[in-house]
């Protein structure tokens, strides 16, 4: 049983061998990686003999015995890991954890496992933690591991997992219509085994998605090149040749984007609760808009009261989004999601987008009835570019392979996903949905970010605001920045929404703290904003 002794290391010995102690890079020799990559994969003890014979081949200097370089090895390697991690047990070398180590070889079969319970419900979570599993190995895997027979077996078993969680994600990929973010990894795999058919057929099948029937009927004949060469009368397998008859006819099943079961629909209520306040209509009516009733007026008075600048920063939000709409537009991002969106306004979003690029496509998100209501009334005569799911933006998948989504949205190119004014009125953390939707994206899609925040906010203001709505809760800047993972995120960062980009200066908007950023996901074709 492991104990837990205060200091941590985290292993790395899939990709490039690397140890971290308490978040603190360890500084490696390529003889130290080679031992700890050995003594990881091995996972027992390993006798200095069988040591010897791993890290210096008898056959190039018999004469010699490496005693002495094995001992001096290892106290090197002592002194740069924890104290009592490598320790003499049962005759042998032992890396010893303890129960606050972390090894990239137990992270990666966390995930693969992962994926494979949720693939069938949640396919953009199975994405996320098959590309996570992957990522592990890096572009080469296993370098540091000894070529050695007492390793062979073992590093062939992880291979054949690395192998099978490649396989995984291809196929969740080219389902869920990602066909173009894996091309470049399915070609890298087809490369390093040629002979894999099942890989050959999800990369033809990628490419013919992607308008290139030409390079997928070439890769079907590079097989069969293969095969010759081989001096063997073996034709490609029954995978390839019923893929290629498939392409040869243009199939039209081919090109279904995704054949993922579409979620259960998520139940309407007519009810409009006239009678208290709703934060949606209370932030129309800061707007200036027409959608509100008596409470939600009232409410609103009573908040603006003690945070004069609220009907300030109203405006300032809209125009900041406007602007940021507009960039995203002019950069090539032609498809939106936008969570949590509210009542409509004059400051929608598929009427500013549409400015710039007529056939923009637009999904908005929201779970409040009242919204579905005035947004559906208000998107009747635009079905073939805009539509309104009613669903939870913390359930991803109910938001991503809702129908509509599915329609109108080409997950394979870029998108902006909007999440702004809506972050702070839920109790609940967030950052739990937000990988799901990361992942969805493909490189060069954006995610537009603004939340009220607790810097600078002081808590009678927030218990004030809290009594008309409940629901407001303001973040720290930490835990809004965590919701970015993995983005790039453009100038000027995550800052005061005053503060971006010359924005107006209003009066009273200093009592509103509100912070906004945009971040790009690195890679694809579209303009840095």
């Amino acid at each position: 049983m492991m104990e837990s002794h205060g200091r941590s290391m985290d292993i790395s010995v899939l990709g490039l061998t690397g140890v971290v102690i308490d978040g603190q890079d360890v500084q490696l020799s390529r003889a130290q990686r080679r031992l700890l990559s050995a003594l990881v994969v091995l996972s027992r003890p390993v006798s200095a003999e069988t040591l010897k014979e791993i890290f210096w081949d008898a056959a190039d200097d018999t004469a010699k015995d490496h005693t002495g370089d094995l001992t001096s090895l290892i106290h090197k390697t002592r002194k740069r890991l924890p104290p009592d991690r490598l320790v003499l047990h049962d005759g042998g070398y032992l890396l010893q954890l303890h129960a606050e180590d972390r090894v990239d070889i137990h992270r990666f079969r966390e995930l693969v496992k992962q994926a494979r319970v949720v693939h069938s419900h949640s396919p953009f979570e199975a994405a996320g933690c098959y590309q996570q599993a992957v990522d592990l190995f890096g572009p080469r895997p296993l370098p540091d591991v000894p070529d050695h027979p007492e390793l062979i077996a073992h590093t062939h078993h992880l291979l054949t997992e690395l192998q099978d969680a490649r396989e995984g994600l291809a196929g969740v990929r080219l389902a869920l219509g990602q066909h173009r973010q894996i091309l470049p990894e399915l070609r890298q795999w087809v490369a390093q085994d040629p002979w894999n058919e099942y890989m050959r057929q999800q990369l033809m099948l990628a490419l013919y998605r992607d308008g290139r029937k030409a390079e997928a009927l070439k890769m079907y004949e590079e097989a069969r090149h293969l095969l010759a060469d081989s001096a063997t009368d073996a034709q490609p397998g029954q995978l390839l040749q019923k893929v290629l008859s498939r392409i040869l006819i243009d199939d039209p099943d081919l090109d279904l984007r995704s054949r993922i079961a579409q979620p259960p629909p998520v139940p309407e209520s007519n009810a409009i609760a006239a009678d208290r306040p709703v934060p949606a209509r209370m932030l129309n009516f800061l707007k200036g808009g027409k959608d509100n009733y008596q409470p939600d007026r009232d409410a609103a008075r009573e908040v603006m009261r003690v945070t004069p600048g609220l009907a300030d920063m109203a405006v300032l939000h809209a125009e900041w989004r406007r602007r940021v709409i507009i960039d995203l537009a002019k950069a090539g991002i032609e498809q939106f999601i936008d969570l949590g969106a509210g009542l409509p306004d004059p400051s929608n979003l598929h009427q500013i987008a549409r400015e710039v690029i007529p056939t923009a496509r637009i999904i908005y998100v929201d779970v409040d009835p009242v919204v579905a209501a005035h947004a559906r009334a208000l998107l009747l005569e635009e079905p073939s570019t805009t539509a309104f799911v009613q669903a939870d933006l913390l359930d991803p998948e109910q938001v991503l392979l809702a129908a509509d989504t599915q329609r109108l949205i080409n997950f394979a190119e870029p998108i902006a996903v909007l999440l702004t004014a809506v972050v702070h009125l839920f109790p609940d953390d967030v950052s739990g949905a937000m990988p799901v939707y990361l992942d969805a994206m493909a490189p060069g899609s954006y995610l537009v970010l603004s939340v009220g925040t607790t810097d600078g906010l002081g808590e009678e203001v927030v218990d004030t605001i809290q009594q008309f709505v409940p629901l407001y809760h303001p973040r720290p800047r930490d835990e809004i920045a965590s919701l970015y993972t993995g983005l790039e995120v453009v100038a000027p960062g995550l800052v005061r929404l005053d503060d971006w980009r010359n924005s107006r200066k209003l009066k009273g908007v200093d009592a509103q703290p509100v912070l906004a950023a945009v971040a790009r996901k690195p890679g694809g074709h579209t303009r840095l904003i």
